[in-house]
């Protein structure tokens, strides 16, 4: 209660305590007047004082049912069980129930709340936010907080391959693959699927076994987009087949651009170092960025053979030239006395010799053992007993090696052969100019060679006469000469590349082929390489010696390619069957288009060159659609975003499609895009972040479902004044005083 005017309230009281003192002195009124009228007095003041209370008013509540397709498991869906819970939220309060999205053909739910006071709603809240003006409760329902759903959200092809994503609320469930093959069973949770495109498929499709509410959003599938196959480069020291364009080494691109025309590039037993370390880096990026097809054939001069461990070929290649398993011990020593002091164009002898030392570590088998340091007086090791790869990772050699003292290298080795157990196989290379003494080199030998360990020299000036070439020779170990400090580093590669084995098999092995479009019948095999899968590779052909089982053919995905290696001198047949599962389309190296569906079609385009991002380009997106034949492709703008970027967003097209983007009338991408079904699966259960949304803009709030109190609607509240009923009723009171005391006298 309020008082509207405290001032003339208050001077009313005043003058009602007078009144009231004066009547009660009076002793021929009677008590029950003196109180009646004292009693009006004090109406007629707070009237005069405009008492005033503030009353709720009656209210208009409508309570709007969501019957859309995604709340198919609502439980509100029972009338029962929806009078209840309105019973429970609402109590006596008075309201009206009106149902919207009950449409089985609906393709999204639209939520259009009517003109009231309140509303209370019964949805998943899985539409667009409407309009509000009034606030809205909305009831969660318990049977939507997990249903137990599984849907197919993607599904994307790229070459060869298909990428299915699928999310299941549920327990697992079969999976069936139209145009592809691949896993048979949709694991619970979410998951990305990986499969391959079947040969001649002109439709995929992936397709959930049917275990829910929901089968509309069980599957999803598109049409099989095949890359237009350029050029196929063979690069050769001999002939090339049929078909493709010879190449020499000396003839591969070291400028990207000529890379956009070919489809597949085959290497014919090159080896590694008659490729530039640039050609080397084009191939990668053939690959990895535009998307090609790399093909890597063995022979007397790839593999181990061709130099490739720690090339940038054997980290394309799907099987390795180097085995998972440490199979010897590399001792590295660089001397470091004060003969190699002296400078070299900017650079000392010691410097050039560590730099050739630590280099070398990148060529070895990754897996191996390595000791690395450098001898004088004494040896100082720089590490100990780590694999090649991890310390090729090492800041070598130390920022403090200075090149100083005399040469010791007969107690450097002695050392070596006391602590090595011959448990492996050990090379030791040494960096010197050789000019060491030795009291006994036969002795030393025999040390090295009891503990199976071979002395290797990389010798910077002419040894030939020296006690130590009598320790290499007695322990059959290699030797090479180079005096110009330049070529040190090649040099020493090339050394370490003589000791390993060459991995060329001789016997005649039986090789099996799979995994392949074409069938291939098995044949013997005169000659292979050793190789060994790597993970995540997938085997082509496989090669049976003895009882000995072992991969020669693999493929896998590199970035946006597909390399695959052959481990021997393939046929005609073999080359035609594998060419046609490595060649690929590649793109122009300026642009890097993407694309993502799943309610929405996103495609980005990246524009840059080596120099520059590449704005202001007029690049557009064509969709071209199954639904209808007769209807014309949908053209749209790609508007730039950010330096070189461009980006466009649309829904989802229902039918399968196919995208092109053109930088003008250049093709610079294309992909195809699933069918999409409607809007209204895309998700099943509650959408709490839009409730919280929903609620918080219009002033409601969100129900638990075990909340069983009514609602407080807070509802807005009149301002009603008693001045005149209290007016009345003061002067009724003291008029029935006033009335009394008459008749009773």
């Amino acid at each position: 209660m309020t008082l509207q005017s405290p001032i003339l309230f208050t001077t009313s009281l005043v003058m009602v305590l007078a009144v009231a003192v004066n009547v009660w002195r009076v002793r021929i009124i009677p008590e029950p007047t003196k109180f009646l009228m004292i009693l009006g007095t004090l109406m007629i003041a707070l009237a005069s004082g405009g008492l005033t209370v503030r009353l709720p008013q009656q209210r208009n509540v409508v309570v709007m049912v969501d019957l859309s397709p995604s709340t198919r498991t609502a439980q509100y869906r029972d009338t029962s069980e929806l009078q209840k819970r309105i019973g429970q939220l609402l109590g006596d309060v008075p309201y009206r129930v009106e149902t919207f999205a009950d449409s089985a053909q609906i393709e999204k739910t639209v939520f259009a709340p009517p003109q009231s006071d309140a509303v209370v709603l019964f949805s998943d809240g899985q539409f667009d936010l409407p309009k509000v003006n009034s606030p809205i409760y909305v009831a969660l329902d318990s049977n939507l907080e997990h249903p137990t759903d599984a849907a197919v959200t993607r599904l994307e092809q790229h070459g060869d391959s298909v990428a299915i994503t699928i999310h299941n609320m549920g327990n697992p469930r079969h999976l069936k693959l139209i145009g592809a093959h691949g896993p048979a069973t949709a694991p619970s949770g979410q998951t990305v699927l990986n499969a391959t495109v079947d040969s001649n498929a002109q439709d995929i499709a992936a397709q959930l076994s049917p275990d829910d509410a929901w089968p509309e959003n069980d599957a999803l599938s598109l049409k099989v987009q095949s890359p237009a196959i350029g050029e196929r480069w063979w690069i050769s020291q001999s002939s090339a087949p049929a078909n493709y364009r010879l190449m020499k080494p000396t003839e591969l691109p070291t400028d990207p651009a000529p890379y956009v025309s070919a489809g597949l590039i085959v290497l014919n037993n090159i080896r590694a170092d008659l490729l530039l370390p640039i050609q080397q880096q084009r191939l990668t990026q053939y690959v990895h960025d535009l998307g090609g097809g790399l093909m890597i054939v063995g022979g007397d001069q790839s593999f181990v053979a061709g130099g490739y461990i720690g090339t940038a070929l054997d980290a394309l290649s799907p099987l390795a030239s180097a085995p998972p398993q440490p199979q010897r011990i590399w001792i590295v020593l660089v001397d470091s006395s004060g003969s190699m002091s002296a400078p070299v164009e900017g650079q000392t002898r010691l410097q050039r010799a560590s730099n050739a030392a630590v280099q070398l570590l990148h060529r070895l088998p990754p897996n191996d053992v390595v000791h690395i340091g450098s001898f004088a007086r004494n040896v100082r090791w720089w590490s100990n007993g780590k694999s090649a790869e991890a310390t090729a990772k090492l800041s070598l050699p130390p920022a403090d090696l200075n090149a100083s003292g005399p040469t010791n290298l007969q107690e450097a080795l002695e050392s070596i052969a006391a602590q090595l157990k011959g448990e492996a196989a050990a090379e030791i290379i040494l960096l010197t100019d050789a000019d060491a003494r030795f009291d006994n080199p036969l002795s030393l030998a025999v040390a090295l060679r009891n503990v199976r360990a071979r002395v290797n020299l990389m010798s910077t000036a002419d040894a030939s006469r020296s006690d130590l070439m009598r320790v290499v020779v007695l322990t059959v170990g290699s030797h090479t000469t180079q005096l110009d400090p330049k070529l040190w580093e090649l040099q020493t590669t090339r050394l370490a590349q003589s000791i390993i084995p060459s991995g060329i098999e001789q016997l005649p092995a039986n090789v099996t082929f799979s995994g392949l479009p074409s069938s291939l019948p098995p044949r013997i095999v005169p000659m292979w390489n050793r190789t060994w899968i790597k993970p995540q590779a997938t085997e082509l052909a496989s090669a049976q010696e003895t009882s000995n089982r072992t991969s020669v053919a693999a493929t896998w995905n590199v970035g946006a390619g597909q390399v695959s290696s052959i481990a021997f001198s393939p046929t005609v047949d073999e080359i035609a069957a594998m060419a046609q599962a490595a060649a690929r389309a590649a793109r122009d190296p300026k642009f890097v288009v993407t694309s993502s569906a799943d309610a929405e079609l996103v495609v980005t385009v990246d524009a840059h060159d080596e120099q520059q991002y590449l704005n202001d380009l007029d690049i557009t997106l064509t969709l071209l659609s199954d639904a209808d034949s007769n209807k014309p492709a949908t053209v749209l703008k790609v508007p730039q975003t950010g330096p070189g970027k461009y980006e466009v967003s649309l829904p989802a097209p229902r039918a399968t499609a196919l995208g092109v983007v053109r930088n003008k009338d250049q093709i610079i991408g294309r992909f195809s895009v699933a069918g999409r079904y409607a809007q209204e699966y895309e998700f099943i259960g509650n959408n709490r972040a839009a409730m919280q949304q929903l609620t918080g803009l219009s002033g409601g709030a969100v129900i638990e479902p075990s909340q069983t109190s009514p609602i407080q609607f807070n509802w807005p509240q009149e301002d009603v004044s008693l001045a005149s009923l209290l007016a009345t009723l003061g002067a009724g009171a003291i008029a029935s005083g006033l009335i009394a005391w008459k008749r009773s006298n």
